[in-house]
């Protein structure tokens, strides 16, 4: 089982640690509260952000925050939770007064999408995300996706993390017969650099070794501009799954790009809006890899912490194409699954972390 982080960060310690850290630091105390709307219930695990300092934070257990060391000056603080539509004020810090306290309340998402008809997929000319004029519920949860991404940004990039992953790749024969079985163990950081989204440019080569690699997109390139800006996306319905209904969001890269990219579809449980499985299809082949029909890859997600979280498993597959001999490979396959996880240095519900 992963290690999980204490679940629970009293008020006491959440000011302790912002007074000893700020004691260090010029500026003011800033707490507050981050609550549902209609039932007045705390929102532990929101996403709070502190603009233009580019501070950002969980809420605790009980949907407590702390940022400590604010400069007297003028903010926008913006409050996210999944499920909820994100609420964003201004924020003054006087130069002499009290520690400044908020009380966020956020609406809760209520949309009601028309069944839909499953269509052919259609070339995408005009890529983008849904206009709210145009599509307006379709875009409220799209913009969940978006806070998906973003909170799994939040993670990687402020409360660094380090994790274990078992790999194991093998190959299938058209006699069913698996050869070539290779598992090997790695230990990964998110504060280390990897690669991220460009457009039609998923697939690259070693000029040393002439290999060819195929990126494919992780949960936080999703609301990532380049990414947004060269997809089209289209609501696909609501679905059953083992694990309840989903809300599902297809997408495809634009026509325009003319090199391969990714098409795919993205499943949301129809609740509270956590992405749950991610379907990615390379959206063309190489010229280069002749013997390669289709590349695709699914990706489970699930919880670290609650409303956090991060993939749990990864199966890719490479179809080749067909052969009347049944002693050529017909699929190579790569799995990835996540064997432990722990934070680096600050639980996310510890206090804020500066850029």
């Amino acid at each position: 089982m992963p290690r999980r982080p204490s679940a629970i960060t009293t008020l006491a310690a959440l000011l302790c640690f912002a007074t000893t850290a700020g004691a260090q630091a010029v500026g003011r105390l800033l707490t507050g509260v981050v609550v549902a709307a209609a039932s007045q219930s705390p929102l532990g695990h929101s996403m709070v952000s502190l603009q233009p300092l580019g501070r950002q934070t969980f809420t605790d257990d009980l949907g407590r925050f702390a940022f400590q060391g604010v400069p007297p000056g003028n903010y926008r603080l913006r409050a996210a939770h999944l499920g909820f539509a994100p609420a964003e004020l201004p924020v003054t810090i006087p130069r002499d007064s009290a520690p400044t306290r908020l009380r966020v309340e956020l609406a809760e998402v209520q949309v009601r999408l028309a069944t839909v008809q499953v269509l052919a997929d259609a070339p995408c000319i005009a890529p983008g995300a849904p206009d709210p004029l145009k599509e307006r519920e379709f875009s409220v949860i799209f913009q969940q996706l978006e806070q998906n991404a973003q909170q799994y940004r939040l993670l990687a990039d402020s409360f660094p993390y380090a994790y274990h992953e078992e790999r194991t790749t093998y190959s299938v024969r058209g006699d069913s017969v698996i050869e070539s079985i290779h598992h090997e163990t790695a230990l990964l950081r998110s504060d280390r650099p990897g690669w991220t989204y460009h457009p039609g440019r998923v697939v690259s080569t070693d000029f040393i070794t002439r290999q060819r690699s195929m990126h494919l997109p992780t949960l936080s390139d999703f609301a990532s501009e380049e990414f947004v800006r060269n997809h089209c996306f289209r609501y696909g319905g609501e679905v059953r799954t083992p694990d309840g209904s989903a809300v599902r969001i297809d997408f495809r890269a634009a026509d325009r790009l003319g090199a391969p990219d990714v098409n795919g579809t993205i499943l949301l449980d129809a609740t509270t809006y956590q992405i749950r499985r991610a379907e990615l299809r390379l959206s063309q082949v190489p010229s280069a890899l002749r013997k390669v029909a289709t590349v695709d890859v699914t990706t489970l997600f699930r919880e670290v912490e609650p409303s956090v979280l991060v993939f749990s498993e990864v199966h890719g597959v490479s179809t080749m194409v067909p052969s009347k001999d049944l002693l050529d490979r017909i699929a190579a396959i790569e799995d990835h699954v996540l064997l432990d996880f722990g934070f680096l240095r600050t639980d996310p519900r510890r206090g804020d972390q500066k850029p």
